[in-house]
């Protein structure tokens, strides 16, 4: 008699393959519901680090140790460095080892990076301390890029159409939530000390790193299926959304870098209220991507969505430091976050799927496994725009708040307006072709 041989639950999944998406791995629910639980806090614990940090490392590097605008921007830009390198990385990290290995590791850097920074309040010298937080915050950068990538590239392997749909939803919203919660709790948590703040990070990237250990089920190493490829975009449209996404992500930023120490003196607002007020841009934001991201979807010229989204963020560039002849009342900054939230919404997710339907070039098997190539052109755009806080930066310290804000609001503001412009010309000549082949059809 022959003996049924047992599963054993270490070894790798099978894998299967089908017509439509190429080289599927093959999960039991069980293993997939393991999966899902693990991944989803994984992106709310990486974002929760990075948003929470900064509206509160500012005034500690301003007012204690004496750092400037522009050496802030510094530190802040070296995230956005190593945002696309571990993006661009995240394909060959697959190949050398399976997703299991990758993502414990990379939570342990976010864990280590942000216990990191919680020690660092105890440094006297003003040189270790901005060594310390480049190291730091290089290490976070390259986690979100890379992490976020190898997630987006996970997902395909086990789930397919709508399914796969739902579950890439869930993931970006957990994102979402990590943003919102991130400058909210941190306000809370701040007025315990700068150390509770950074602590509460590492102290939650270590309980799921436990959770991950004991339920992250054995994954081979990657299938070509799913590799990040070059892409380019194709179409006028397409580079107008990738740069459009660009800017939304440069004046999104930057008020979280710079203007905590502003608010603080000017008005006199608390840090936990600072947090909530930060909090307002991710909270509209992901509202608006939760309600209307259906119709955004649907609505024929999505191009002038991104138009309409940059002038709000320029609007809201106005607001975060009023004007002389304003009323100079905190209850602008609330205005401006939400309003600068609205446009970026306007901004980021119609901008996705003008890439996805007119500059995205994919080829063989990778067709219709869009997100993680998307995700990397995306990810590219956002963290490029966070890269040029140092400049900005620069014009703080050299001009002031309001005339570096206020500027930045105009540029947004005559871009938008030059787009417009080619656009609208684009389309009128797109229709006019239009009708006159209709016109010899008939």
């Amino acid at each position: 008699t022959k003996t049924k041989k047992k599963k054993n639950p270490m070894e790798a999944p099978l894998l299967k393959k089908t017509a439509s998406s190429g080289v599927h791995y093959e999960l039991t629910e069980r293993e997939k519901a393991h999966l899902l639980w693990v991944v989803y806090p994984t992106n709310f614990i990486i974002f929760f680090t990075v948003s929470q940090m900064g509206p509160y490392y500012e005034p500690v590097a301003k007012n204690h140790y004496g750092l400037s605008s522009f050496q802030i921007g510094l530190i802040m830009g070296s995230h956005s460095f190593f945002s696309v390198l571990g993006c661009v990385c995240a394909s060959r990290l697959r190949k050398l080892a399976p997703p299991r290995r990758l993502m414990i590791t990379l939570l342990s850097l976010n864990a280590l990076a942000s216990f990191g920074f919680a020690t660092l309040n105890w440094l006297e010298d003003t040189v270790t301390f901005a060594v310390l937080s480049v190291l730091m915050k290089s290490v976070q950068g390259f986690v979100c890029g890379s992490s976020e990538s190898l997630v987006l590239g996970l997902l395909p392997n086990f789930f397919e159409g709508q399914e796969l749909t739902k579950r890439v939803g869930v993931n970006q919203a957990m994102t979402g939530v990590g943003l919102i919660s991130g400058p909210m709790l941190g306000g809370i948590l701040n007025t315990f000390g700068y150390f509770w703040n950074f602590f509460s990070a590492a102290f939650f990237s270590c309980i799921h790193l436990a959770i991950m250990i004991k339920y992250f089920p054995t994954v081979p190493v990657s299938t070509p299926s799913t590799h990040s490829r070059f892409v380019y975009l194709k179409s006028t449209r397409a580079v107008f959304a990738a740069f459009a996404v660009f800017f939304a992500m440069f004046a999104t930023t930057t008020p979280n870098y710079f203007l905590s120490s502003y608010y603080q003196g000017r008005f006199s607002i608390e840090p936990y209220q600072i947090g909530f007020i930060f909090g307002l841009n991710s909270l509209v934001s992901a509202t608006f991507n939760a309600f209307a991201q259906g119709k955004v979807a649907h609505y024929p010229n999505k191009w002038v969505l991104p138009l309409v989204g940059l002038t709000l963020r320029g609007l809201a560039c106005q607001l975060y430091t009023p004007a002389s002849f304003l009323p100079q009342s905190g209850w602008f900054s609330p205005a401006a976050f939400s309003l600068g939230g609205l446009g970026s919404a306007l901004c980021i997710v119609p901008s996705f799927l003008i890439m996805l339907q007119e500059g995205i070039n994919l080829t063989g098997e990778a067709r219709g496994v869009v997100s993680p190539v998307v995700s990397s052109t995306l990810t590219i755009a956002l963290y490029s725009g966070i890269g040029f806080a140092a400049l900005f930066g620069y014009f703080i310290d050299e001009f002031g708040y309001h005339t570096a804000y206020s500027g930045q609001g105009i540029f947004m503001c005559i871009y938008a307006a030059i787009w417009a412009f080619v656009l609208f010309s684009m389309q009128n000549k797109e229709d006019k072709k239009t009708l006159e082949s209709e016109v010899k059809m008939a």
